[in-house]
């Protein structure tokens, strides 16, 4: 087992599958003050290298892998305020730095969109823990993510973290300002 990471924070790490193919995950470290587990969120892709396909079919909770990492390529920088988005899987580091800045009592929001309700991970648990400061907007019901308007709401020295897919991201940048930095 590699060591964990510090509390609050995500990283990037690698599973060892038994088909040879490394999967990329995220691990969730704000679970791991006992040192010895580790939350992680792995989107099955039917057509890629194989790992996705054997951790669904072979894994259960509990179940022990060797692992490279973790690494840390998305450290949260401190800020007065922070500005969260998300698509799809790109919730799981997300969602641990949402943890790190509410603990740390730093104003923040997230704005999470997937392509439906039903695929997106940990909304139950968001909205429960964190209310009106996390905006769900599945793209089947709302269409793309409105990020022209939540950027131009953020306060002055906001920063903004972005994770999901390419054009999320690349949308995001054509978005910032000096205001926000990202």
């Amino acid at each position: 087992m590699a060591p964990a990471c510090r509390s609050g924070n995500q990283a990037h790490t690698s599973i060892l599958c038994s088909t040879a193919a490394l999967s990329a995950v995220f691990v969730d470290g704000q679970r791991q003050s006992r040192g010895v587990s580790w939350e992680i969120a792995v989107l099955r892709e039917p057509h890629g290298r194989g790992g996705s396909q054997w951790i669904f079919d072979s894994l259960h909770a509990a179940s022990k892998v060797r692992v490279r990492g973790p690494r840390n390529h998305f450290a949260l920088e401190p800020a007065p305020n922070y500005l969260f988005v998300a698509g799809g899987i790109g919730i799981t580091p997300i969602r641990a730095m949402v943890a790190a800045a509410e603990r740390a009592g730093i104003p923040w929001r997230l704005l999470y969109g997937g392509r439906r309700a039903s695929s997106m991970a940990y909304v139950d648990e968001l909205v429960s823990n964190y209310g009106d400061k996390v905006l769900i907007r599945p793209e089947d019901q709302f269409g793309l993510l409105d990020l022209a308007g939540l950027v131009t709401a953020a306060p002055p020295g906001t920063k903004l973290y972005c994770c999901g897919p390419e054009p999320l991201l690349a949308a995001a940048e054509r978005q910032c300002t000096t205001e926000v930095a990202c």
